[in-house]
């Protein structure tokens, strides 16, 4: 099984020199939990700098999922999905920076109560106060997170997947978005499914 570095960047494409941001390897289809480590420099003393994480990804055909979990809710929600996991290359992985809050206009708008795609563009163009790369961020953790919360049903999910959603789920939440309009929809696409 090779071993590949996961190279950080920021947002410029210079090295994202932080440490401890979470970057863990996962099936594409299973979501089973295949490596993670935090990230650090990767070449002390090195220039340029080279900040990631070296995982080791599955030889053959397996497909695999790169997710981003943040313990000081700055990166969450950032992915790399559908990898080929069996070349040699390194990953190369620009993140993008969430806000630090729900700043705007207080009080902070609600969340969108039907969680349509719609509501929540709306809901995130209407904070005055972030900056369209911070409103790209917010979005791309909201769909993101929306995308992944199917795996939390399933039975076998694994305590690291399960993990990655939770700190989604509070770095939404310190933003002032509610995720209980995400999870209604995808209990009813399941009840829907499960009558078919």
């Amino acid at each position: 099984m090779p071993k590949k570095k996961v190279c950080l960047y920021d947002s410029t494409n210079l090295p994202l020199t932080v440490k401890g941001i979470r970057v863990e390897l996962y099936d594409a289809s299973t979501k089973a939990f295949i490596d993670g480590d935090n990230s650090k420099d990767l070449s002390p003393g090195a220039t340029p700098a080279t900040w990631g994480v070296t995982l080791t990804f599955p030889s053959g055909t397996t497909p695999v999922d790169i997710y981003v979990s943040d313990p000081k809710y700055t990166y969450p929600g950032n992915t790399m999905r559908h990898l080929n996991g069996d070349l040699g290359d390194d990953v190369f992985m620009d993140l993008m920076a969430l806000p630090s809050g729900p700043v705007g206009q207080p009080p902070a708008p609600s969340s969108p109560s039907s969680g349509e795609v719609r509501e929540i563009n709306q809901w995130v163009e209407i904070h005055g106060g972030w900056e369209e790369e911070e409103r790209q961020a917010v979005r791309n953790l909201i769909f993101n997170y929306a995308q992944i919360l199917p795996f939390e049903f399933i039975a076998n999910t694994s305590g690291e997947f399960r993990a990655v959603l939770s700190n989604w789920e509070t770095a939404l939440k310190r933003l002032g978005f509610q995720t209980e309009s995400l999870k209604k929809n995808q209990q009813k696409a399941q009840s829907m499914g499960a009558g078919q």
